[in-house]
């Protein structure tokens, strides 16, 4: 599997063995594996999820500081994916276990989703 490097703007935060999930929506996603520098946004991205139960005070404060999070994504020997990628990471590894986190790569256009995923086994997904 093809490894690939997360940023936080221009911070390296880990890097997940990303796979196929939905060519015609150019999804990718994969395990997130943190390292050191991932504490500093950690807590953010654990409460993004939590977002619709905050009042509305909390959840404007949190928006704004999620804001300030710019997640990018880069094979390890090739150059960021271009905009209009989104990246997300699901974080569950406080209520579930420290390994349960989630790198999303969503939009990837056609031709770096062949490139960098087309020899991959095609997956079924229900």
């Amino acid at each position: 599997m093809k490894k690939f490097d997360i940023y936080n703007k221009n911070i390296y935060i880990g890097w997940s063995n990303l796979r196929k999930k939905d060519a015609s929506t150019g999804v990718v996603y994969g395990q997130f594996c943190p390292v050191d520098s991932y504490k500093d946004i950690q807590s953010l991205i654990q409460r993004r999820i939590e977002i619709d139960k905050l009042d509305k005070k909390e959840a404007v404060i949190l928006e704004q500081a999620l804001k300030q999070v710019e997640l990018k994504v880069k094979p390890e020997n090739g150059e960021f994916f271009e905009a209009p990628v989104e990246v997300q990471i699901n974080d569950f590894s406080r209520e579930l276990a420290p390994n349960d986190i989630e790198v999303l790569v969503l939009g990837l256009d056609y031709l770096a989703y062949k490139e960098w995923f087309d020899d991959e086994e095609q997956e079924i997904f229900s």
